[in-house]
């Protein structure tokens, strides 16, 4: 029985709620969207509006994720975090790019261009993060 301690040991070590140094931030900001025809480059509609997410931020292993959403890889370079995804596949795909000011939270910019067979909607979106407690977004996720 001298192996249960290793086996508990093993398992705490490997779970991603100990292992993870994760950041969560809210980021609000001013969006635009535009939906085009792709046959016929005709705008279908554009509308104005206010941008709000929550990402989480895995420094440790370079990606970042919209809650909610699906984990793309990051780079931080000079304290600014890219990250970028693509997703989907076929005649629906979305292409995600998220640059934030990570080191002194601040600015942050965002784009996401969506795709359904002939129609484009492109998403751009620029504001401010700030940083939020860990245990607030964890309870809005296990809701």
């Amino acid at each position: 029985m001298t192996y249960l301690p290793l086996i508990g040991a093993l398992l705490l070590s490997a779970s991603p709620a100990i292992a993870d140094d994760l950041t969560y931030l809210t980021c609000k900001g001013d969006l635009t969207s535009k939906v085009t025809n792709t046959n016929t480059s005709e705008v279908i509609q554009k509308n104005k509006g206010r941008h709000i997410k929550t990402y989480i931020v895995d420094r440790d292993r370079r990606r970042v994720m919209a809650k909610g959403g699906q984990w793309m890889n990051a780079d931080i370079i000079d304290g600014i975090l890219t990250g970028s995804g693509t997703f989907g596949q076929g005649f629906s795909t979305s292409e995600e790019t998220i640059q934030i000011d990570i080191d002194t939270v601040g600015e942050y910019s965002y784009e996401q261009n969506i795709r359904q067979r002939n129609i484009s909607m492109e998403i751009e979106a620029v504001g401010t993060c700030t940083e939020v407690d860990a245990a607030v977004i964890e309870k809005t996720l296990n809701q």
